[in-house]
């Protein structure tokens, strides 16, 4: 009889243990919540501190979400977010503070002051999600590691801004009818922009004297009204190579462009630190600048006029994004947001159990 009292105990402390253990454990995963959208506009303005996935679109009269907290994933689910207007005071993501905070796409934001701000943020990654139609597309100000990689970023009036951030990477972007690409400001460090296709803008890449450390790599650059790239004189702080552009300041640093005949259009050809006229570039099949038809609207749609190997550039850097963001429209225009909703719920219901 003691024996088994003392087995008893055995077991009862075990599970005692075990039970301890697992709301332990649990304790320290990150919850995920499906949020419940019953309008366009519920969750705007919100603040939110754990991982959600978007169910509808949002169209907001003022902020979109503000985010606080670490190891927090926003899922757009191939949703948009909307805003009052690239001339207001607003953001549609605000990033505040935290640790590795991720928004992924497909998805769409746009029609804000600024798209998605990271400040004081330590890692994080945007991918495949559409920014336009804002006054500043992307912000990442005091934060560290902030990843953005295939993007679409366009019709914004500064596509991207560095300020005061420390090793950030711009990676895989097309960018599209930007006043300025991407803008990196004088007390940066460590940007990496590489492998970006920027086109029908004024100016491509910015980068302010003060800036340490940055690297601008294998980036493909024209039809800027301006200049593909503007550079600190003297260069410092900056490395450079393989970029496929012809107007830069300093003129040095673009590598030029090869033509369709295999000739190699150089940058003494146009110049830079002017507008760049379309006689400069001879044999890019550019429509004139004044033929007395209506202008042709800046942006992808004009793709006709890419040289072969643009083309495919272009293509390769859009294909990720713009499948999942066509796919995504074609879904909140006929109506069915509510079956999906209850989809990804039983699917975050059954990831939950399984847990």
């Amino acid at each position: 009889m003691l024996q088994l009292k003392k087995t008893s105990s055995i077991i009862m402390m075990a599970l005692i243990a075990s039970t301890a253990i697992a709301g332990i454990f649990l304790a320290f995963q990150q919850p995920r919540a499906t949020l419940a959208q019953t309008s366009g506009e519920d969750l705007c303005g919100q603040t939110i501190t754990q991982s959600i996935d978007l169910t509808a679109d949002l169209t907001c009269s003022e902020d979109g979400l503000k985010v606080q907290g670490s190891n927090i994933i926003i899922k757009l689910n191939g949703f948009a977010m909307r805003g009052p207007g690239d001339d207001t005071n607003t953001t549609g993501i605000f990033v505040d503070g935290g640790h590795e905070v991720r928004i992924e796409g497909p998805g769409m934001i746009e029609s804000f002051g600024t798209g998605i701000r990271y400040s004081d943020v330590v890692g994080g990654t945007i991918s495949n999600v559409q920014v336009g139609n804002s006054g500043v597309g992307l912000l990442a100000d005091s934060s560290e590691e902030t990843q953005w990689k295939n993007l679409y970023v366009h019709d914004n009036r500064v596509g991207a801004i560095d300020d005061g951030s420390h090793n950030s990477e711009v990676e895989g972007l097309a960018m599209s009818s930007n006043d300025v690409a991407v803008h990196v400001m004088g007390n940066s460090r460590g940007i990496d922009i590489d492998f970006n296709l920027i086109l029908d803008g004024k100016t491509g890449v910015q980068v302010d004297p003060g800036v340490t450390s940055a690297k601008v790599f294998y980036n493909t650059m024209f039809r800027q009204e301006v200049l593909d790239m503007k550079l600190p004189t003297p260069l410092e702080g900056v490395l450079l190579g393989n970029n496929n552009c012809t107007a830069s300041d300093p003129t040095q640093y673009c590598e030029g462009r090869v033509l369709p005949t295999g000739q190699r259009l150089t940058t003494n050809e146009c110049g830079a630190g002017q507008a760049v006229q379309h006689e400069c570039v001879e044999g890019l099949n550019l429509p004139s600048a004044d033929n007395g038809e209506e202008p042709e609207e800046r942006g992808l749609g004009t793709q006709e006029h890419l040289t072969p190997e643009a083309q495919q550039a272009a293509d390769a850097a859009l294909q990720r994004v713009m499948n999942g963001t066509q796919q995504s429209q074609t879904q909140s225009n006929d109506n069915s947001a509510s079956t999906s909703a209850d989809s990804r719920s039983s699917e975050n219901n059954d990831d939950n159990n399984n847990t």
